[in-house]
């Protein structure tokens, strides 16, 4: 294994280890902004389906959907126009005094939510703000939620907001840090992590039944990123543990069993718009990207040719898929499936992003960090 990916697995460890301690000393948290009050699915659903992530119809406003001609989301396109004009839609960054950041999340253009070693952040749809986290700030390495009074966000602890403040929630989760949350609602969540006392052995994937956190007594390579369709349609991903067991745990209502698929990878983003349509990204043992997609029977690799690792996965609909990576010897990257191919995007020199979100095309968010370790966020949409 070469110096880049040992750097990449020291550094996550570190990261984890960071988050573990913060949360020791993060008491509840008070935002400086509300999160509005649009109570909007988290999910990309059509009219008659539940399953998150779905690609909408024309009368959806989910979040993370491709926007309908009556929906005002940036990035829209007009009542009488179905080109997506994405030659039109530029990468820029946004302007804040961000911490070390690793995930991003919304609900939609005016209330998302970006997680790192500092304090949770928050955008309005014109600025970010910090939520004002007890010090010395509540570090988190992921965020999900079902509504704008209803996120989690998870790390070595994990966190609630319900509109207003956030709290400590009584996981119990112990020497667990969490990489990963989603959920199907707000009765039904789960995260994923590892114990960060045997790094890459021991996963953990714990669930909220909308009254209590319980532990799923899961004993599994390293887990992080949690995607799913339906309660009993979960995938979580993390380390491969050899042979044909790929890195990749699917739940199906009553037990987690591994999948099948390629196999020396570490999984850090998963993302899809159906059970037969999903994406996880990562990067190989010398540290190249990786790329897996998987049919609904089959995980199967995909051709990226970019030789840094990839840290999250986030789509519109399956022609409109973003992927972002990038490690400290390699500048960032940005990358997009059109359905057919994988292509690096234009904007750059790109600090190395950890996280990707959308709540529709021509409105995406890029979360990372910089070589000083500064948070840095990147928006995809009209040129501002």
């Amino acid at each position: 294994m070469n110096r880049r990916y040992d750097w990449l697995k020291s550094a996550r460890r570190a990261v984890a280890a960071l988050i573990a301690f913060a949360f020791v000393f993060c008491g509840a948290c008070a935002p400086q902004h509300s999160a509005g009050d649009k109570d909007v699915s988290h999910t990309g659903d059509d009219d008659n389906d539940s399953s998150p992530g779905a690609a909408d119809d024309d009368n959806d406003s989910s979040p993370g959907a491709a926007d309908d001609d009556n929906d005002s989301s940036p990035g829209d396109d007009d009542d009488n126009d179905n080109d997506d004009n994405d030659d039109d839609f530029v990468w820029t960054p946004m302007n804040g005094d961000f911490p070390f950041l690793l995930n991003v999340w919304g609900t939609s253009h005016w209330d998302v939510f970006a997680v790192g070693l500092g304090n949770v952040i928050h955008f309005d749809g014109a600025s970010w703000s910090s939520m004002n986290c007890a010090a010395p700030g509540c570090a988190a390495g992921a965020v999900w939620g079902s509504s704008p009074s209803d996120v989690f966000a998870v790390g070595g602890a994990i966190l609630h907001y319900d509109g207003s403040s956030w709290s400590l929630m009584n996981a119990r989760i112990g020497a667990v840090t969490l990489g990963g949350a989603w959920g199907s609602s707000s009765s039904d969540v789960f995260a994923a992590g590892y114990y960060t006392s045997v790094p890459y052995s021991y996963g953990e994937i714990v669930h909220y039944d909308g009254i209590v956190w319980s532990f799923s007594a899961l004993t599994a390579p390293a887990i992080g990123p949690v995607w799913g369709t339906s309660a009993s349609d979960v995938f979580v991903g993390g380390a491969a543990s050899g042979g044909d067991v790929g890195p990749i745990l699917h739940f199906d209502g009553w037990i987690w069993m591994p999948m099948k698929g390629p196999t020396g990878n570490q999984i850090y983003g998963l993302w899809g718009t159906s059970h037969s349509d999903i994406f996880a990204v990562g990067g190989d043992e010398t540290a190249n990207s990786v790329i897996l997609h998987y049919d609904g029977s089959t995980w199967s690799a995909m051709n990226a040719a970019i030789t840094v690792p990839l840290g999250g996965v986030w789509g519109t609909a399956p022609s409109d898929v973003f992927a972002v990576g990038g490690d400290v010897f390699s500048p960032g990257v940005i990358l997009h499936y059109d359905g057919s191919l994988w292509s690096a995007m234009n904007g750059g020199p790109f600090p190395d992003f950890t996280g990707v979100w959308a709540s529709g095309p021509g409105d995406v968010f890029a979360v990372g960090y910089d070589q000083t370790d500064a948070g840095a966020i990147y928006h995809y949409g009209p040129p501002q």
